[in-house]
């Protein structure tokens, strides 16, 4: 069995490789992280290193570039520098490119969305029913208020007869009337009416007469 390849960082060199898997394996008790190249080779990185591994999301055989920085005192600290080589960046910013000219971008969709929905809401017309109008009646003429017969074209109207007018009663004839009635009838029904009662009955009477037009002018002696 080959002996397992150990990869070694050396300070400030930078190492171009590619993971089997990006996950690795965590050691929680040396709180390291163990990862495989696709070259065959092992190697280990710190909890720090781990977390810019991380941060990168690399994908598995993607090139990367990782860096041991150290400037050489026991003092000084030990930083790690993971990122992306050229050719991945590209290779990156091509598929992203290809995958925006496959797939319509979010303001295209949400207009042909707005389209869709606007056209779903259209009424669906259908052809103008006609509506067929009832032929008129034919309607015969009615005779005007002067149209009258002559006879001849058809007969005449017959005419309403005249009433003749109701015979008037002078005024004075109408108030010796009225007031003999009056008094007649009081004293027959045993009634004691003053003489303003009386004289209130007798002109009631006579007002409803007049306007009855029953009376007429006072009769004068030729």
């Amino acid at each position: 069995m080959p002996a397992e390849k150990l990869l070694h960082f050396s300070p400030n060199i930078p190492v171009t490789l590619a993971l089997v898997d990006p996950e690795g394996q965590w050691d929680a008790d040396m709180r390291q992280g163990t990862y495989q190249t696709t070259a065959g080779q092992t190697f280990t990185l710190p909890r720090v290193a781990v977390v810019v591994m991380n941060m990168l999301e690399p994908r598995p055989g993607e090139e990367i570039q990782i860096t041991r920085q150290w400037k050489g005192r026991a003092t000084d600290p030990i930083t790690w520098t993971i990122c992306l080589t050229p050719r991945s960046e590209q290779a990156r910013a091509r598929e992203e490119a290809h995958t925006e000219a496959e797939s319509p971008s979010e303001l295209t969709e949400a207009l042909e969305s707005s389209i869709a929905r606007a056209e779903a809401a259209k009424p669906i017309t259908e052809p103008p029913t006609i509506v067929r109008k009832p032929a008129k009646r034919q309607v015969e003429p009615q005779p005007r208020l002067f149209d009258r017969g002559t006879g001849t074209d058809g007969p005449m109207p017959a005419l309403a007869p005249v009433r003749p007018r109701p015979q008037l009663i002078p005024w004075n004839v109408a108030f010796r009337e009225v007031s003999a009635f009056v008094a007649k009838e009081l004293e027959g029904n045993r009634l004691q009416w003053s003489d303003a009662s009386q004289q209130d009955l007798v002109s009631t009477v006579l007002i409803a007469e007049v306007k009855a037009g029953r009376i007429g002018p006072w009769e004068r002696p030729e």
